[in-house]
């Protein structure tokens, strides 16, 4: 009667669930987050095909030295996500957030280095040492100054042991932190005032 023909019933287009991608880990978020979830992903696979882990930290310091903290922040968080676990990727890392006042993020970084290094490395525990007060920040220091000396001691036996050769090298412990005149002073009002805080 009058009218339009009737043809097939359009069906209306099924609404998705906010961003279940089959089961690729992005169920629940929306469109836009899931987008940002796939970018990162991507900027991450092609960082780690471009990059390597030693470039992103060079590139870190060198943003670090123009005082540019949170361009350094973005490297040091991309050689992280290359690799994880990278001792002086972490410090550096520390260093950052705490530069950028973040002094939480910059307490857990130097956190997991400690779980992840216990014994070596001294520069996070000085570091954790700022971050605290009281006993614990003692403790802290403590660590690193044990840390300190050990590292002093086997230099020590390096050079007696090869002569002028190891006299010669810088100063590093095995985590490749090279011993700083800031470190040498740290211990030393350490050790003259712990008689102070007992």
């Amino acid at each position: 009667m009058g009218g339009q023909p009737k043809g097939k019933k359009k069906s209306k287009a099924k609404r998705k669930e906010p961003y279940s991608n089959g089961g690729s880990g992005l169920t629940g978020l929306s469109p836009q987050d899931g987008m940002k979830l796939k970018m990162q992903e991507k900027a991450k696979k092609k960082t780690a095909e471009q990059y390597t882990v030693e470039q992103l930290l060079e590139k870190t310091e060198a943003c670090m030295d123009s005082l540019e903290f949170e361009m350094a922040g973005r490297f040091c968080q991309r050689a992280l996500e290359v690799e994880p676990d990278n001792l002086l990727t972490l410090d550096l890392l520390g260093h950052i957030h705490s530069e950028l006042g973040d002094t939480q993020r910059a307490k857990e970084v130097f956190l997991r280095a400690v779980q992840l290094s216990p014994n070596e490395g001294h520069s996070k525990y000085m570091s954790l040492g700022q971050i605290h007060t009281g006993q614990e920040a003692v403790q802290y220091y403590t660590k690193g100054i044990q840390i300190l000396l050990c590292m002093l001691e086997k230099h020590a036996q390096a050079i007696a042991g090869a002569g002028a050769e190891a006299e010669a090298s810088p100063l590093q412990d095995s985590g490749s932190e090279i011993l700083t005149a800031r470190d040498v002073c740290v211990c030393g009002l350490l050790f003259c005032g712990r008689d102070l805080l007992h």
